[in-house]
């Protein structure tokens, strides 16, 4: 009976010890792409937290922070005047559901000078909108925290 306990402590701690290196671990960053000033955007997202910042130029920029990113995760299209970011949907299975790492979040940077109009239709993951004037924004969200 005691072995067996030791034997399940022991598992547990080693189970406990590569979550901690696994979290540990330097996320990173990649840019999905730059795009000129429009007035309104549309972001339609599944799993992704979302960051929007204010941008260093007159420039959108769009990029993904976090552990095994890729620039395949977006679909990224310009119509008229309108962006549209898109989470591309992908098959998952139920281990998909357990997670030892962070989720990855998409850092959108807007101009300042930019009048804009922002909708955003998250199905979980936290929003945050941080030092940005906004004409209109329109949130639609499921799931997770969301910060203006």
């Amino acid at each position: 009976m005691i072995k067996k306990m030791l034997f399940v402590l022991l598992i547990g701690a080693i189970i406990t010890v590569i979550i901690i290196f696994m979290n540990q671990q330097p996320t990173e960053k990649i840019t999905v792409g730059e795009y000129s000033e429009m007035p309104q955007i549309d972001m339609t997202l599944d799993i992704l937290n979302v960051a929007i910042v204010n941008s260093p130029d007159e420039k959108i920029h769009v990029q993904l922070q976090g552990h095994k990113v890729k620039k395949d995760m977006l679909t990224m299209t310009e119509e008229g005047d309108r962006l549209f970011i898109k989470e591309k949907k992908r098959t998952t299975t139920w281990l998909d559901n357990i997670r030892f790492r962070s989720t990855p979040t998409i850092i959108v940077q807007l101009p300042e000078s930019q009048n804009k109009k922002l909708t955003l239709n998250a199905e979980n993951g936290n929003i945050t909108i941080q030092d940005l004037s906004l004409n209109t924004v329109q949130l639609d969200t499921s799931a997770g925290n969301t910060n203006l």
